[in-house]
């Protein structure tokens, strides 16, 4: 499969055929990050990246910049997570984009990897620009975000608040 997907990017994209290309490397750099290929990985959401960059796709752009913040997560580099998650929310609100969802996700992964560094302080601090955004975001869209939370006060030794927002999260 990725052997085909690297030969097709290098020659499909086109202004009718670049958000399928975007999603065939979100898909394929998925496919190498769940095999272990971190670099490959990496290459290949850039590369989705850059396509979405050259159409000034900021959802896409955001899109990819999430991917790669997930990959360096899953890999333990949670500087990098860091930085790539702040740049997709920066690419979202520099350009005034309100997809709401798509915020909610790039604070979200943010702030995971806050929580995976134990920066505990900043990933509750990402959390709560994501509760901002209700009740004009649906509480569906933000339960795994309320489990987090839960989540990051159990890291910090805070167990009610631990059980409160965990059961909130579990019972959407």
């Amino acid at each position: 499969v990725a052997f085909y997907a690297d030969k097709f990017l290098k020659v499909a994209n086109t202004p009718d055929s670049y958000k399928e290309i975007v999603l065939l490397c979100r898909k394929v750099g998925h496919f190498y990050e769940e095999s272990g290929s971190f670099e490959k990985s990496l290459d290949i959401h850039q590369s989705g990246l850059d396509i979405a960059e050259s159409y000034q796709d900021y959802i896409a752009m955001s899109d990819m910049l999430v991917d790669i913040s997930q990959t360096y997560r899953i890999f333990h580099n949670y500087e990098k997570a860091i930085e790539y998650g702040q740049r997709a929310t920066d690419v979202l609100e520099k350009n005034n984009v309100d997809d709401l969802k798509a915020k909610a996700l790039t604070l979200d992964i943010t702030a995971a990897a806050f929580t995976e560094n134990r920066e505990l302080d900043s990933a509750l601090v990402y959390h709560q620009r994501v509760l901002d955004f209700l009740p004009r975001l649906d509480s569906m869209d933000v339960k795994n975000t309320i489990v987090n939370i839960g989540y990051t006060y159990m890291e910090l030794g805070r167990l009610e608040e631990c059980r409160i927002y965990t059961e909130r999260g579990l019972a959407l």
